[in-house]
């Protein structure tokens, strides 16, 4: 069937100011009113003892645009339509493995993972959860799986043309989609999520390590990985959380040189108290160094700012 270009001429008045059209009128299409500022900062540092820095993070923000260069509809001269809510992606990871493998490892996993979201996930700017969420949870947790596994067989493709496949080459990874209110994590490794509410820090991962697994955390096994994104031929295992945020929550990505050092008292009050996103990162890292800085120290911090 053949339409006009001026179809908008043959149809009621009503019908073409009809309001919830996103396109003529792009109010009905903007931001969440009730979706907070998200106030974010990332920092590293390789610590007092370590010569390499192995950590590796990322923060990004998510946006889907349409760029309209001609219709027949009344459309702002703005051009630009931005289809549902932003995200934010938040990346940590702590490489392992032994004559430089592990800072590479690290920094292929986060730009893999980063660009298996950016490519694999429609659902990042579906609108406000409602109808269906479970099966929208679903979706996401199988998405973030997917591009979790991109990312190992990157990191395995990496070890293999390097040579350095008997260095174990591998890597930590906690990544964190906040799609306002939700915040999906996908975790492997012993680096941490937390998420702080009204003063009380929940930690939202588990350690897959040894120590871990046998209930003995702070013990000899502590740092022995069971879990990682490469290194091994055993099939990687994604742990996938999601939490329901609210305006005020603090949150806390983190590799383990900082929580080897800094307590979760050390933490929450830090979370608590902090003037910043910015200012918490760096009250953080220098803790993890005046605790020792044993390790190399990795933090990113997100605050959702009350409106």
């Amino acid at each position: 069937m053949l339409v006009s270009a001026n179809w908008l001429e043959g149809i009621p008045r009503e019908v073409a100011k009809e309001d919830s059209l996103p396109l003529t009128h792009p109010a009905a299409a903007m931001l969440h009113p009730t979706a907070p500022v998200l106030d974010v900062h990332g920092l590293t540092d390789v610590g007092l003892v370590r010569e390499r820095n192995e950590d590796q993070y990322l923060v990004a923000d998510l946006f889907r645009q349409m760029v309209i260069r001609q219709s027949s509809l009344s459309v702002p001269s703005e051009r630009r339509v931005l289809l549902g809510n932003p995200g934010s992606l938040i990346i940590v990871a702590d490489g392992v493995g032994g004559h430089g493998a592990g800072d590479l490892a690290s920094a292929v996993a986060v730009d893999a993972v980063a660009d298996a979201v950016l490519r694999t996930t429609p659902w990042v700017f579906e609108p406000a959860f409602g109808a269906g969420e479970e099966q929208r949870d679903a979706q996401v947790g199988e998405a973030l799986q997917q591009a979790l596994a991109r990312c190992e067989g990157q990191v395995h493709a990496v070890a293999e043309r390097r040579g350095l496949v008997e260095q174990k080459m591998a890597t930590t990874l906690t990544l964190g989609l906040v799609l306002w209110p939700r915040l999906y994590v996908a975790h492997v490794g012993d680096s941490r999520c937390y998420v702080q509410r009204k003063g009380e820090l929940r930690r939202v991962t588990r350690d897959h390590t040894l120590g871990a697994q046998v209930g003995a955390e702070n013990g000899a096994f502590k740092h022995v990985l069971v879990n990682a994104v490469g290194g091994s031929d055993t099939k990687l295992l994604v742990e996938i959380h999601r939490v329901t945020l609210e305006p005020g929550d603090g949150i806390l990505f983190c590799t383990d040189g900082l929580t080897n050092q800094v307590t979760d008292e050390d933490i929450a009050t830090c979370l608590t108290q902090g003037d910043s996103a910015r200012d918490c990162c760096e009250t953080l890292v220098a803790a993890a160094k005046a605790s020792g800085g044993n390790d190399n120290i990795t933090a990113v911090v997100a605050f959702a700012m009350p409106s």
